[in-house]
């Protein structure tokens, strides 16, 4: 149950969905916000009314954990990622692949689509990031610049940047036209889990313990630790739409929604009803709702 109020959010239970049989591990809102996908350790993924908490649609995608999923600018599309080493983008009409895109040669832990929707990044266990250009029908590159297993990637809002980060302590920003890398910001409390831009690509959010941290990523420098609520390791966040709040879901089975400008706060919120590890959160495009999904096998949308 929430703890405290945020402007448009209380905390409170909307759905809990029930259906994978496994680990959730990703999930994502359509951008109209009127579906909501979700993929588990077992290589399905869900497709769900949002307005109903009903299943729309459910499918054995890949032959590995589905580890990111994530719909396209125009919502038309979506694209997922699995340990499998694919990365795959489906058609929303008729639920069926339009590209497998294959070149990873371990599992690949996330993928994201720039802002125009003409591009697809992925990270993997092999210790890069890869850029297909959808319209070359997938060719594309690898970047290369870290040492150890690429656990993130995602594409700045404004479309300048790409981040990734990695368990070897680092993340990298690379120029988005010409892929280079332009600096990296050290972490050195451990392997980053992660690492989200702000709406504004101002700031980006990353984790590697039970504390998140807030990059200037002008400076490179963080300016914010949210810290002394979560007991385990922070597995994932996700910025509102107005980049004013910051929800952090954790291996202790809590969600806290966290002013994003109130240096080392309390939590506004705090959410609580997984029974195990939270291993991903989004807004919905709204702001109004809140899904995050749990090593318990649920999915539960808050609002």
């Amino acid at each position: 149950m929430g703890q405290g109020k945020s402007k448009d959010f209380s905390g409170e239970p909307k759905f809990t969905l029930t259906t994978h049989k496994d680990a959730v591990l990703a999930c994502a809102f359509s951008p109209d916000d009127k579906l909501l996908a979700t993929g588990s350790a077992d290589g399905v993924i869900i497709i769900w009314d949002v307005k109903t908490g009903k299943m729309q649609k459910g499918m054995n995608a890949h032959q590995g954990e589905v580890t990111s999923v994530n719909f396209s600018p125009s919502g038309n599309q979506f694209i997922s990622s699995s340990f499998d080493c694919k990365v795959i983008l489906w058609a929303l009409d008729g639920y069926k692949p339009m590209l497998n895109l294959t070149g990873h040669t371990d599992g690949v832990t996330h993928c994201s689509m720039s802002p125009d929707g003409k591009t697809i990044a992925s990270s993997s266990k092999d210790k890069t990031v890869r850029l297909w250009e959808l319209d070359k029908r997938g060719k594309g590159k690898a970047l290369t610049a870290h040492k150890g297993i690429v656990l993130f990637v995602e594409f700045s809002p404004d479309n300048l940047l790409i981040a990734s980060c990695s368990a070897d302590k680092s993340i990298w920003l690379w120029n988005r036209s010409s892929g280079k890398a332009t600096h990296e910001l050290k972490d050195p409390f451990g392997e980053i889990k992660f690492c989200r831009f702000s709406p504004d690509s101002s700031r980006l959010a990353s984790a590697s313990d039970n504390t998140l941290r807030v990059w200037n990523v002008m400076v490179g420098e963080v300016i914010n630790n949210m810290k002394d609520h979560h007991e385990a390791v922070v597995q994932c966040c996700s910025f509102s739409p107005d980049g004013q709040m910051i929800a952090t879901g954790s291996g202790d089975k809590t969600v806290a929604i966290w002013n994003i400008h109130a240096i080392e706060s309390k939590p506004l919120t705090i959410v609580s009803g997984h029974k195990s590890w939270i291993q991903d959160c989004s807004f919905s495009h709204s702001g109004k709702m809140l899904v995050t999904t749990s090593s318990d096998n649920t999915v539960i949308i808050w609002h």
